[in-house]
Parts: C-alpha cells; structure tokens; sequence
C-alpha cells in the first residue's frame, strides 16, 4: 500500500477501532459490514451511533431523502394504477413523466435540457475541492476556512474513516465523472421536448454538492476530530505500483466507457450518418450492451460509484447513503425506463432484460 508520512501525527482511538490498520485502505466488505453491525447492535455507544445519523444536516438529508424515494419508487413500481397524477409528476421525468400533469406541475415545468446547469454547477465545485485536496496533501497548503466553515454547517460531528490516498483518487474519479457528464450533455445527447419540474432541477444539484461535500467530510484534515497535518507522498512510483488502486481505477474506466458508449448510442439513435439531428423520437437502442439490457447507462453509473466506495474501503459511512441513492434510482429508473419501451414499441425484444443482463 501508499506509504504516507505523517508530521504530528495523533489518530484517534475510536477511528483505529473502526479501521484497524490505518494505512490500509481495502478491508473487505463482508468484515467491515460485521462490525458496523455489531457495533450498532452491541456497543456500549450504539445510542450515540444512531442520534449520529441525525445530528448532521447532510446525513439527515440523505436518509430522509433515501427514505421517501424508496418509498414511492416502491408505490409506483408495485401498484401504479393506485399513485396520484402528482406523485407521478413529482417522482417521474421525460418521457416516463405523465401526459397529462396538473396545472401546478406545469408551472414548474423546465425543459430536460437544463440537465447541463448542474453538471456544469458538478464538473465547477468538483475542480475546486480536487484543488483544494491536492494543496492539501502534496503542498501541505491549510483547507480554506471557507471550506471548513461549509463543511462544519452541513457535517458539524464528523471524523476521519478514510486515508489521504483514497480521498484524492477518489475525488480524482469524481471529476472525471462530472466533467465527461457535461461533455456528453453538450455534444453527444440530443434533447426531446422532454421536461422535468423545478423540485428535480434543484434536486439536481442538491446531489452533486452532497456527493463531493459527503466524501470530504471523513476526509483527513477536514475532520474536526482529526489533528494530522503535513500529508506527503513518499513517491510517484508507490501510486503507480499500488495494485489494489490500479485494478478499481480500470474498473472504473471500463464503467465511463460504457456509460459513454451508451449515451452515443442514444444520440445516434437522433441523427443521420453526418452527424445531423433528424428526429427527437424515442427509437429502440440497439447495440454493445443495449442488446442485453434496455439502460446499460443507469448500470453503468451504479458501476463507477461501486468502484469509488471500494477505493474508499468500504469504510465511508456517509458514501453508504451516496451509494445506496445512486443504487435505488438507477435500478427504479432501469425498470420504469424497461417498461415503457415494452409499452410503446411491440417489436421490442423479449429477451431484453431492464438494467442487470440476464437477470433484472
């Protein structure tokens, strides 16, 4: 693993409980799932584990909204006859979106394109903290306080779960996905006049504020808990050779390539050989892995945050709550997605799964 040096150097007790070897970014899955569990359902402090949840605005906000999406993604999925117009408008967007929305939705309705503002809002604020976090630990250069002042409002009881390796590759990742989003929404997708309503739009960037802000907040030197300071890599070669980090970064290539081969798949789908746009019609995708499943993108997207929380270690709570977000919504999105191409196309192909090839 990536040997870091640490000048006054003090790691808490309760995250070496937590982490075990510290320097040690990949504990597995099934280990570190055991002692969350066990710490919850057995420590003397689970009381504390759990008002931890709610004493952050930002964890509130994830769970509460976690929560109520799962809630009426499991409604619309499982009995949609019985789902209000409204709850359909406020939950569904684009062509999954009702035909017929109430007056208030239509007042609040935006075009689908406006995507783009929070990706351009995403691929900004991303290349600030990636900034900010490689000041941080290759120039010793202090967290602005601004920054610091952010994250004591929205996380003010927070403490160092990860190490300074997998906090900088891991935002490293999150740029690169943000900035090729933005990429793709500018010259590959070609928009309908699809809408989506305000709630979304600002939900939006709610999202992608949430993500970087979530995964700083157990960062080192942006916890309050933790006194470390003066984080230098020992050398170059150590990132290169560090194994572990290689083999969940291609992962995570192989994932944006995907998820970038889709998305040409669909704009495509939209123009002629020379590349002009003829249609804005919902056409049936076909190829690479749209001859599996009907929204290889949504699976693509699950991939590349998996592939972050591994780096991570499994030992980000506040990623749980990210990942669990991004699991949910693609999945109901895939099934809804699925469904509507069954309905509208007869020709669609049978044996076309929804997001998961072969199986879901």
């Amino acid at each position: 693993m990536v040997k870091w040096r640490h000048r006054e150097t003090e790691i808490a007790s309760k995250q070496s409980s937590w982490n075990g070897d510290t320097q040690h970014c990949f504990p597995s899955l099934f280990g570190f799932s055991n002692r969350v569990v066990f710490n919850i359902m057995f420590a003397d402090d689970s009381k504390d584990i759990f008002l931890s949840l709610f004493a952050n605005p930002l964890w509130t906000t994830w769970i509460t909204i976690n929560a109520l999406v799962t809630v009426i993604g499991l409604w619309i999925l499982t009995i949609p006859n019985w789902v209000p117009n409204y709850v359909l408008g406020g939950m569904l967007f684009g062509k999954l979106a009702p035909q017929n929305p109430s007056k208030i939705l239509r007042l609040i309705q935006i075009p689908k394109q406006w995507f783009t503002h929070f990706y351009a809002f995403a691929t900004l604020f991303n290349a600030i903290n990636l900034t900010i976090v490689f000041r941080l630990y290759i120039m010793q250069s202090p967290v602005p306080a601004c920054a610091l002042t952010l994250l004591n409002f929205v996380v003010p009881g927070r403490e160092v779960t990860i190490d300074t390796f997998a906090t900088l590759l891991s935002m490293m990742l999150i740029f690169i996905q943000t900035a090729r989003r933005l990429y793709e929404c500018i010259f590959i997708s070609v928009y309908s006049n699809a809408k989506i309503n305000l709630l979304q739009y600002f939900l939006g960037f709610l999202f992608y504020f949430s993500v970087t802000t979530t995964l700083l907040s157990e960062a080192p030197g942006f916890s309050l808990s933790d006194s470390r300071c003066g984080w230098v890599c020992v050398s170059a070669a150590d990132i290169l050779f560090e194994v572990e980090s290689f083999g969940w970064i291609c992962y995570f290539l192989f994932a944006s390539l995907m998820h970038y081969q889709s998305h040409v798949i669909l704009g495509n789908l939209r123009k002629n050989t020379k590349g002009d746009v003829v249609t804005t019609a919902h056409l049936i995708p076909v190829g690479l892995w749209f001859e599996y499943i009907s929204c290889p993108h949504y699976l693509a997207e699950i991939l590349i945050y998996i592939a972050i929380f591994t780096i991570l270690g499994f030992t980000h709570y506040g990623w749980s709550l990210v990942l669990y977000w991004v699991i949910f919504s693609q999945v109901f999105a895939g099934l809804m997605t699925h469904r509507w191409y069954k309905q509208k196309h007869k020709s669609y192909p049978a044996k076309r799964k929804a997001i998961i090839p072969f199986v879901l």
